[in-house]
């Protein structure tokens, strides 16, 4: 079974035995693998970027119709880092899934950060500030250690490492 979502699974109370994340594992007993760093950007659908325009800078994004994931409160602190200035309650949207926070932008919603190999493959989506500093994303797979002896995971966990890098 695959589960698709942004929040952490627990992985001692077994409610994943692979997880594709972007941290490195946090407790004892979990171990990970980094596979590799990609990117994100800020994306938007040709329809937005038609009523809207393109933004001039990171700063106009705050006024975009940003869409969030669930964790907004940590998000939108990243932002302001980088010169966005967001707070958690600006989000026009908030989803705790990936797949409907894209699923929004390609449809026209508003302007979301996305893995750059993702928007590659979408068409009529337009990177808002190409020439803006992407951001970092790592990618980690992590299980738990008592799960490394299972043939059958050891398996999954290597085509998955191949798969990640080859991407």
């Amino acid at each position: 079974m695959i589960v698709a979502a942004n929040e952490l699974s627990n992985l001692h109370r077994r409610e994943a035995d692979i997880a594709i994340r972007h941290v490195p594992p946090d407790r004892s007993g979990l171990i990970g693998q980094h596979i590799r760093d990609t990117e994100a950007c800020f994306y938007a659908s040709e329809d937005w970027v038609a009523r809207n325009g393109l933004p001039n800078g990171p700063a106009d994004l705050a006024k975009a119709g940003l869409i969030g994931f669930d964790d907004t409160a940590r998000f939108s602190g990243y932002l302001r880092e980088v010169g966005i200035p967001m707070e958690a309650a600006d989000f026009r949207l908030v989803s705790d899934s990936a797949v409907v926070v894209w699923e929004m932008v390609k449809r026209g919603m508003g302007v979301a950060a996305m893995l750059r190999e993702v928007a590659e493959r979408t068409p009529g989506v337009i990177n808002l500030l190409p020439d803006m500093t992407s951001i970092s994303v790592p990618i980690w797979l992590v299980t738990h250690q008592e799960l490394q002896s299972s043939p059958r995971i050891r398996l999954v966990h290597r085509i998955l490492a191949e798969e990640l890098a080859r991407m």
